[in-house]
């Protein structure tokens, strides 16, 4: 038998939607599109419509890289919304500073990447930053439980006999804690 190899093609489109109920965005939907920019990289934007905060807008980025013996892949991911802190649930742990701090745009960026440099080196990383620390959890762009965020930037090198490691490490405190009577942000 013959067998004809097609090559791959990469189409662009709506992706399927999704929908959720919270009680602090309210019943919200998602519809992703996906943009098949090249065989190498692509964009998904899909942003998210919630009747209580309005429209946050997220995006993801994806490429694969080769540059001779280096190759690799990243991400980058970003999420904004132009926030009026009166839409904001009531909260204990809401002043009225923290409201009027919370209040205009809020985002975050989230990037991870791996690259092969040769056949014993890699380099890597995996930084998060945002606004404040309370928006990637508030939109459930991270998990509820997550108390700290880790950044790291890394160098390995790996032979038959030896062995090297660098990692750059940044910590920050996600947690609200009391303190003299009334709740503080934490930072690291």
């Amino acid at each position: 038998p013959v067998q004809i190899c097609r090559p791959r093609r990469y189409l662009s489109g709506y992706l399927a939607p999704e929908f959720s109920n919270s009680s602090n965005l309210g019943f919200t939907t998602e519809i992703p599109y996906y943009f098949a920019l090249s065989p190498s990289y692509d964009f998904t934007f899909h942003p998210l419509y919630s009747p209580k905060q309005g429209v946050l807008w997220m995006g993801d980025w994806r490429q694969r890289l080769a540059f001779g013996d280096v190759r690799g892949e990243y991400t980058f991911k970003f999420a904004g919304i132009d926030q009026d802190a009166s839409t904001l649930p009531n909260d204990a742990a809401l002043t009225p500073e923290r409201r009027d701090d919370l209040d205009g745009w809020r985002g975050s960026f989230e990037t991870k990447g791996l690259f092969s440099l040769s056949s014993w080196w890699r380099f890597g990383w995996d930084v998060t930053t945002e606004s404040d620390d309370t928006f990637r959890r508030f939109y459930k762009l991270d998990n509820m439980l997550q108390t700290d965020r880790v950044n790291t930037v890394f160098l390995q090198g790996l032979s038959d006999r030896n062995y090297f490691a660098a990692t750059l490490y940044h910590f920050g405190g996600l947690l609200l804690r009391r303190q003299f009577g009334h709740f503080a942000q934490t930072s690291a």
